[in-house]
């Protein structure tokens, strides 16, 4: 394209000399003769940059989720949904119809969104920490929209896609949206020395924001390795914490939302549960789970989710494949008998764990790579006594195998760690070392 702008006025001129020279009824056939040498030129100049920028526009669809041409702004996406956030539930008729309608709730300002407000004025990366279904990601979907609702969205798919925005470029200024954060730090993917070429290289116009797990961040926060490539990461973050529980500040704007049906049955349980914990339906999925154990319910459906969860716990952030799922749910099975191992139970357990109620949430999400299951879930074993949830060696087999080939053996490490299995820890960094080797 560039070739054919500098050539253009150089044949011009030459046309037009060429052109004094003749005469009037020889011009239309200069011109002519012209055009026929220089039109394939311009075409295939053109074809080519069209190629390279499908190309280019192709890699940055596979690398950064919500990708249009050109780049989404953050005003386009206004479902917070769409960026993890979870459906609230529709406890009666009223927020049913409320909910089929597309709308959803109100937001209720938080007393963390002030600090983080002002994090967001002045820090290129901010990290938004608290239990799981504490209100993170809706606090930020909100925050983006009230300081970066013009810029260009970036949502990585993967680890991946950090060298890639490096390779390709991307037109400033944009914000990076890393909900989840956990999963996409180490070596391959978000490290300090990718932080700072991506800090250097935005030059201001770049801000990332990511949510964290209170837990896992307390974890990483108690390495005695300072140099551990995730802790070093946080350190550069302005990090803020946002409480499960609402303050009496919140509680009072709570009421003034109070004519959402969703809001109004939140209110009657702010004293047990946090409004977006409640909102999402996190205590009844809890108790459907664990109420599923009994051999009266479905002992294959919460074995099944207890698989899943495990799956998480043990490093593995990609969803679980149903093959791997089958494989090993029997191990969760508190009291197996010949029936629960049988085909059309699983399936039957499947369909329990993936059945939505208050048509908001599942225990256990499907998508087309596997079952991811509900956050909240992973939490609440985290907080209990270790002895009562330990990660099967089956499990923790199965983790490695599945990161054989990948730096994201390096998560299986960090999780080994936190379980004191120092033999699955050593081999999970051998497997890491070897596939940042290729």
């Amino acid at each position: 394209m560039l070739t054919s702008l500098v050539l253009a006025p150089i044949l011009a001129a030459g046309v037009w000399a060429v052109l004094q020279q003749l005469e009037v009824e020889s011009i239309w056939k200069a011109i002519a003769a012209g055009l026929a040498a220089v039109l394939p030129l311009l075409v295939s100049e053109m074809r080519a940059w069209l190629d390279r920028r499908g190309r280019r526009e192709q890699r940055f669809a596979e690398c950064f989720r919500f990708w249009t041409p050109g780049g989404p702004r953050v005003r386009d996406l206004s479902d917070p949904v769409a960026l993890g956030v979870t459906p609230a539930a529709a406890v009666n008729d009223a927020a049913e119809q409320v909910a089929e309608a597309g709308i959803p709730p109100p937001y209720v300002r938080r007393t963390a969104d002030t600090a983080l407000d002002r994090a967001l004025e002045s820090a290129p990366f901010v990290v938004l920490i608290g239990d799981s279904k504490a209100g993170k990601s809706r606090s930020v979907f909100e925050a983006l929209h009230r300081h970066f609702a013009e810029r260009i969205l970036l949502a990585p798919a993967s680890k991946a896609s950090f060298p890639a925005l490096l390779e390709l470029g991307v037109p400033l200024p944009a914000v990076m949206w890393l909900d989840e954060l956990d999963q996409y730090l180490g070596t391959v993917g978000l490290s300090v020395h990718m932080l700072e070429r991506l800090l250097d290289w935005g030059s201001g116009a770049l801000t990332l924001v990511g949510t964290m797990r209170a837990r896992r961040y307390a974890r990483l926060q108690e390495y005695e390795d300072d140099t551990m490539p995730e802790r070093m990461v946080l350190q550069r973050a302005a990090v803020i914490k946002m409480e499960l529980r609402l303050d009496a500040d919140e509680r009072t704007r709570v009421v003034e939302q109070g004519a959402d049906p969703r809001i109004a049955a939140a209110l009657m349980q702010l004293d047990r549960y946090g409004l977006a914990e409640y909102l999402a339906a996190s205590p009844a999925l809890l108790d459907r789970w664990l109420t599923g154990r009994s051999v009266e319910v479905c002992p294959v459906g919460a074995a099944i989710v207890q698989t899943a969860v495990d799956w998480r716990r043990a490093g593995c952030y990609q969803p679980i494949p149903v093959a791997v799922l089958e494989h090993l749910y029997s191990l969760y099975l508190d009291h197996p008998v010949l029936t629960h191992r049988k085909a059309e139970a699983f399936t039957e357990g499947l369909a329990w764990a993936t059945n939505r109620i208050f048509a908001t949430a599942a225990l256990l999400q499907e998508t087309p790579a596997g079952y991811v299951a509900f956050d909240y879930l992973v939490d609440y074993v985290e907080h209990q006594d270790p002895s009562h949830f330990r990660i099967a060696d089956q499990m923790w087999q199965s983790a490695l195998e599945a990161t054989a080939n990948s730096p994201e053996a390096l998560n299986v490490a960090a999780a080994a760690y936190d379980a004191d299995r120092q033999d699955v820890e050593e081999r999970a960094l051998r497997q890491a070392v070897a596939a940042e080797g290729r």
